[in-house]
C-alpha cells in the first residue's frame, strides 16, 4: 500500500483512518468533473412572451422529452424530438440540449439562431462541457467566456474553471488575465500542476487556499481520488462518504465510492452506491465507466458492451471510458484489449494510475 503525506490543512471532519494526502489526481478527471459541476442541469424555459404549447402541437412529446433530459437519457430524447415535424420553440431548445448531451456539439450549436436569449444563456455552458469532453479546449474556452459575458453574476465563480480551460488550450496569457478573479485560484493552479505531475507546485498552491475559499467537499473528493490512485481503497471509500455527506447527489463522489468498493471485491456494494442515481447512471459520463466495470464483474458482458457502445457513440475523449473498454475486452479475450490500452495511455495524465489497478 502506498501512502504519502503532503503539506495540507486536514479538512474538518475528514476520516481519521485515512491519510490526509492531497497531492495528485488525474487532472483530466478533475477538469471534466468541474465542468460538469459548473454547467446547469437541463431546463425547459419557454422564454418571455412565448405562447403556451397546445396538446396538438406535441405537448406530450415535450413532457416526455423533458423527463428524459432530466434523467440524462439524451439519445431517447433526441429520437422523440427529431421525429417532430413542426417543433415548437421549446422543443427546438430541448433538441439542442439532447444533441449537446449526446456529444454532438456542432449540431447543438447550430440550433442557437432559433433560441431565445435566455435559452442560449442556458445552453452555452453545456456547449463548453461538450467541447471539453472532446478535448477541444479552444472551443470550450470560447463558450465559457460567452457564458460569463451573458451572465456577469457567474464571472467570479467561473474564473478558476476558465483559467484551467485556457491553460489546457495553451492560452497562458489569457489564463493569467482571469487568474485574479477567484479566491480559489490556488486550487485551479494545483489542478494544472497535477496535470503536469508537478507535486511540489501542488503543495505550494494548496497551502495558499484561504479558509473562506476552501471547498471541503472538493477537498474530500480530491483526497478520495488520490487515495484510490495510491491503492488505499478503504481510505478512498471513507473520503467519498465524507464528500457525499456534504453533497449527497455529487456524481463524482458516487463514482469514486462505487469504484473503491468494486476494486475491493465488493461488487454488490458498488452497485448499491450507483443506485443513488439509478436512471442517470447508464447515461452519465462520470458514472457509466464504473457501471460498465460492475457489469463485467457480475458477468453481464452483453450489458457492459451496450453501455460501452453508448459511451463511445458520444465521441468523448475519456480516459475512464477507455479504461472500461480495456477491462471489458480483457475479460472477453477477443484481442482488442491492447488497442484500448494504447488509447488509454494517450489520454491518461496521472503517473499513479494503471489499468492493472482495475
Amino acid at each position: 500500500m502506498n501512502t504519502r503525506v503532503g503539506r495540507w490543512l486536514k479538512p474538518r471532519g475528514a476520516p481519521t483512518s485515512a491519510s490526509p494526502t492531497l497531492l495528485l489526481i488525474m487532472a483530466q478527471m478533475l477538469l471534466l468533473a468541474l465542468l460538469l459541476a459548473a454547467a446547469p442541469g437541463p431546463r425547459n424555459p419557454a422564454g418571455p412572451g412565448k405562447a403556451k404549447i397546445s396538446a396538438d402541437s406535441g405537448n406530450g412529446k415535450t413532457k416526455r422529452a423533458g423527463m428524459l433530459l432530466k434523467m440524462g437519457r439524451f439519445v431517447q430524447a433526441e429520437e422523440i424530438l427529431a421525429s417532430t415535424e413542426e417543433p415548437s420553440p421549446l422543443q427546438v431548445f430541448q433538441h439542442s440540449q439532447a444533441l449537446v448531451g449526446m456529444g454532438r456539439c456542432t449540431e447543438g450549436e447550430a440550433q442557437l439562431p432559433h433560441l431565445t436569449a435566455k435559452q442560449t444563456g442556458l445552453l452555452t455552458p453545456r456547449l463548453a462541457t461538450c467541447y471539453a469532453y472532446h478535448q477541444q479546449w479552444h472551443r470550450a474556452a470560447e463558450w465559457l467566456m460567452e457564458s460569463r459575458a451573458r451572465s456577469p453574476e457567474t464571472k467570479a465563480g467561473q474564473a478558476g474553471l476558465l483559467w484551467l480551460t485556457l491553460s489546457r488550450a495553451g492560452q497562458a496569457q489569457d489564463a493569467e488575465t482571469v487568474a485574479e478573479e477567484s479566491e480559489a485560484m490556488p486550487l485551479m493552479r494545483a489542478a494544472r500542476a497535477m496535470d503536469l505531475g508537478q507535486v511540489e507546485t501542488v503543495d505550494l498552491e494548496l497551502v495558499m487556499l484561504s479558509k473562506e475559499a476552501l471547498d471541503r467537499t472538493g477537498v474530500h473528493l480530491i483526497n478520495a481520488q488520490l487515495e484510490m490512485d495510491l491503492g488505499n481503497l478503504a481510505a478512498a471509500e471513507a473520503y467519498a462518504k465524507e464528500a457525499l455527506s456534504g453533497a449527497r447527489d455529487d456524481v463524482r463522489a458516487m463514482a469514486i465510492l462505487a469504484e473503491a468498493r468494486r476494486r475491493s471485491g465488493w461488487s454488490a456494494g458498488a452497485a448499491m452506491a450507483m443506485k443513488r442515481k439509478p436512471l442517470l447512471a447508464p447515461h452519465h459520463p462520470r458514472l457509466r465507466p464504473v457501471l460498465i466495470r460492475i457489469a463485467v464483474d457480475q458477468g453481464e458482458l452483453e450489458r457492459a458492451q451496450e453501455l460501452l457502445q453508448a459511451g463511445l457513440d458520444a465521441g468523448f475523449v475519456d480516459a475512464e471510458l477507455y479504461a472500461s473498454a480495456w477491462y471489458l475486452h480483457e475479460h472477453l479475450q477477443d484481442g482488442e484489449a491492447a488497442l484500448w490500452e494504447r488509447r488509454w495511455a494517450l489520454v491518461n495524465t496521472s503517473p499513479l494510475r494503471s489499468l492493472e489497478q482495475l
